[in-house]
Order: C-alpha cells, then sequence, then structure tokens
C-alpha cells in the first residue's frame, strides 16, 4: 500500500488543497484547506488508523424479472 501526501494548487483561484492518496486514489474525506489538519489525517492513515469505520448491516440482491418478448 503507497500512501502519498498531496498539495493541490487552484491557479485560477488561487486556492490550495490537501489531501491524501493510497495507491493513486484519493481517501475519500482527506481533503483539507489546512495543511497541518490535512497532514494529521496522512499520519493517521499512515500508522493504520482508520479515517471511518463502515459495516453493512444488510444486503440485498434483486434480480430483474425475466420478460418474454
Amino acid at each position: 500500500m503507497k500512501l502519498e501526501f498531496v498539495q493541490e494548487s487552484d491557479q485560477i483561484l488561487g486556492s490550495t488543497l490537501y489531501y491524501t492518496k493510497q495507491d493513486g486514489i484519493l481517501i475519500s474525506g482527506s481533503i483539507n484547506i489546512d495543511k497541518d489538519k490535512a497532514y494529521d489525517i496522512f499520519m493517521k492513515l499512515s500508522q493504520g488508523i482508520p479515517l471511518r469505520i463502515t459495516e453493512v448491516l444488510e444486503t440485498k440482491t434483486y434480480q430483474k424479472p425475466f420478460q418474454e418478448e
């Protein structure tokens, strides 16, 4: 697993965002305009601390009824 701390500057708006990528994919919830807060998230993720815990409570599978033409 590869984690990257990224700085992205918007040249038009003049703003900067910071976030974490895991294996090249943006981690949802890691975006922040405050570099220190974003880096804190990056450090926690790099230590194996999850950003959030998600639990699937129920799963249902729907099958479309067969229709003859």
